[in-house]
């Protein structure tokens, strides 16, 4: 109860500064999945039921054209037979500075680890993406990231971030976590690179590498991944996913 209060306490303030500073602009807005399901096979069989996949509450502050925030709740259904209530958390919780092709975020912002490949799959409401799905990574962290532009034009981009490594938890030891990011888009292909490294107590220091190739247009998304994942256990996993046609509507 207390953390509730304290959130809600935290965007009632943004709301009266925003009200004050006549310049600022400040945005509310929400979005919920929801469906229902019914499980005709397997170890689940016959489980059904309406169910929240996810909830976001989201509020957007600009001050300009540089600096701007947002603080984002997140909630979702702890599944199936589970006694515990919907609970919201922060999601996001991000200061952040934009001059020119460089992009500075600081606090609780989103990871490098697969913003490009859901960009991509365009379907997260239905299913995750790969490394989502097999908890290698945060889709947020708490620390610092730089997103910048090696060319005009946006055809080449980095990604860097330096954070706790423990997602929307606190910190539960003095080591960092980086990643790193390189992704390419000349025209409506989609080519990544991504790295992160964590530094761990007893030697146990994990290792992430990725690589995707994507494309995309306004008939058309789909692409391969790779991933590798080296700590006490290894993984590797690949997949392919498309859909051969995307609407339009209009």
């Amino acid at each position: 109860m207390r953390f509730k209060k304290m959130i809600w306490g935290l965007l009632l303030c943004c709301c009266a500064f925003a009200g004050q500073g006549g310049a600022a602009e400040s945005k509310l807005k929400g979005v919920m999945y929801s469906d229902y399901y019914y499980i005709v096979s397997g170890a689940g069989k016959e489980q059904n039921g309406f169910q929240l996949r996810r909830v976001y509450l989201t509020y957007d502050l600009k001050w300009d054209d540089e600096f701007s925030g947002r603080v984002r709740l997140e909630a979702k259904d702890s599944g199936f037979g589970s006694k515990n209530k919907i609970e919201p958390f922060v999601k996001h919780a991000y200061l952040r500075y934009k001059k020119n092709r460089h992009t500075l975020y600081m606090g609780l912002s989103g990871t490098p680890a697969w913003n490009i490949t859901e960009s991509i799959w365009g379907y997260r409401p239905v299913e995750k993406t790969l490394m989502d799905l097999n908890k290698i990574a945060s889709s947020t962290d708490m620390g610092v990231a730089y997103h910048g532009q090696l060319d005009e034009d946006g055809k080449a981009n980095v990604q860097i971030m330096l954070a706790n490594g423990s997602g929307q938890s606190a910190e539960t030891n003095k080591q960092k976590k980086v990643y790193g990011l390189l992704h390419f888009k000349p025209g409506a292909l989609n080519l990544t690179a991504y790295a992160d490294w964590e530094k761990r107590a007893g030697s146990q220091d994990r290792t992430t590498l990725a690589a995707f190739v994507g494309l995309k247009n306004d008939s058309f998304h789909g692409g391969i991944e790779r991933f590798c994942a080296f700590a006490q256990k290894s993984r590797s996993s690949t997949a392919w996913y498309f859909t051969v046609w995307r609407g339009q509507a209009g």
